[in-house]
């Protein structure tokens, strides 16, 4: 109920269904005063606080506890909100970048500076220690770059198997991380 009408509540103890006017859709089944106080954000209840009181307690100490907890609540919403407009500014300034990114790998013609450029800087774009980027022309897988390296050794144990799964990996046109 509570959370269907955003608004805050109290609950009487051993109370439930059809127990008042506003027939609730919650039940208290416990000894205890139940105190409710929606979360919302952007017009939607995303939570609720609920709190457990003396039911012996005068009926305005009862409107107190629902005062501080609408408070309490209040607080939460914009505390959600906060971190939702974070994420949505951190989402944005890394599309920033990777357009950033996508523009300074078209803007050259060269694979193998492309490719470096790649290996180099999109390791951060997907959070790894170590790129390596395989060309395939024709019929021949060839790493082109290793973030890190001024230099691939095209014949070197590693590279060559490196190149021969990445071959394998391009024929059954999955990714591989």
């Amino acid at each position: 109920h509570s959370m269907a009408h955003q608004r805050a509540l109290i609950v009487a103890p051993h109370s439930g269904p059809g127990d008042t006017d506003e027939s609730l859709q919650i039940q208290n089944p416990t000894d205890s005063l139940l105190v409710l106080a929606p979360i919302i954000l952007d017009g939607e209840a995303v939570g609720i606080v609920e709190v457990f009181q003396d039911p012996n307690r005068r009926s305005s100490a009862q409107q107190g506890y629902l005062q501080f907890l609408t408070r309490i609540a209040n607080e939460a919403s914009r505390f959600l909100k906060n971190r939702q407009f974070r994420e949505i500014r951190a989402k944005e300034e890394l599309w920033d970048q990777l357009e950033l990114f996508t523009r300074s790998v078209h803007g050259g013609l060269n694979p193998t500076q492309v490719a470096y450029l790649i290996a180099n800087d999109g390791k951060k774009y997907i959070q790894c220690e170590r790129v390596s980027v395989a060309v395939k022309r024709g019929k021949k897988t060839k790493i082109e770059a290793i973030s890190g390296q001024d230099t691939v050794e095209k014949r070197s144990n590693l590279v060559t198997r490196m190149a021969k799964l990445a071959d394998k990996v391009l024929k059954h046109g999955e990714n591989l991380i």
